[in-house]
Parts: structure tokens; C-alpha cells; sequence
């Protein structure tokens, strides 16, 4: 039996620390003001193209691998793969778990349209 997944929606975003840029930095620290944070798998890169189409939201999106490096095996911290992603909320919980790239588009609109409700 497979354990339960890691960063369940609603759960508060995992902590991480990343080298961005050259300098070191954690999950705590990527969250900016009103804007969500999406992290995606090194093959994520349907999730970042999503984001970068994405008009309902403003979304800061990494791909883990490419634009930062992590101290720990961040897949396994989130239990997503490789083309997976997480979407944190601008109050730092989880809005998304995607353990692959699958209707990305879709799912992140979805994920944003449920975190800011019927307002959309």
C-alpha cells in the first residue's frame, strides 16, 4: 500500500531551502504578496508554460532542477514526479498537487478559480 501523498491541497506549503541565482533562499521566501507560487518537476515544463498563459492570477513558477536547485530531493518532499508540480496560494497553503503534467492548463485553472471561489 502506497503511503499517503505529501502537500495534500489545503495543507500548509512544504518547507525547502533552494539556491536561486546564486543566492540561497526557502519556499517561505518565494511566496510574493497576492501572487501564487507554482514549483514544478524538472520535466515540468507544461506547468510553466501554463502559468505564463495564465490571466485569472499573477503566478511566480520555478521548475526545480532547471531555474533553482534544492537542498533535498524536493519530488520526494511532495511526492510528485518529474513533470509534476505544486501551486501555493497566496497565503501559503497548497492549491494543487499534480504528481504529472497531465491537462495542465486545466488543472491550474481549476486550482485558481477554487482558491479565489466564486469571485471569478
Amino acid at each position: 500500500m502506497r503511503p499517503p501523498a505529501q502537500c495534500p491541497p489545503g495543507c500548509a506549503r512544504p518547507h525547502a531551502w533552494f539556491t536561486l541565482r546564486g543566492a540561497r533562499t526557502s519556499t517561505h521566501r518565494l511566496i510574493r504578496p497576492g501572487r501564487f507560487l507554482l514549483l514544478a518537476g524538472e520535466h515540468g515544463t507544461a506547468w510553466q508554460a501554463a502559468a505564463d498563459r495564465h490571466a485569472m492570477a499573477e503566478i511566480d513558477a520555478f521548475t526545480v532542477g532547471r531555474d533553482m536547485a534544492c537542498d533535498r530531493d524536493w519530488l520526494a518532499l511532495c511526492d510528485v514526479g518529474s513533470t509534476g508540480a505544486i501551486l501555493v496560494r497566496p497565503d501559503g497553503h497548497v492549491a494543487l498537487r499534480a504528481v504529472d503534467d497531465t491537462d495542465a492548463d486545466a488543472r491550474l485553472e481549476a486550482a485558481v478559480r477554487a482558491a479565489y471561489g466564486a469571485r471569478l
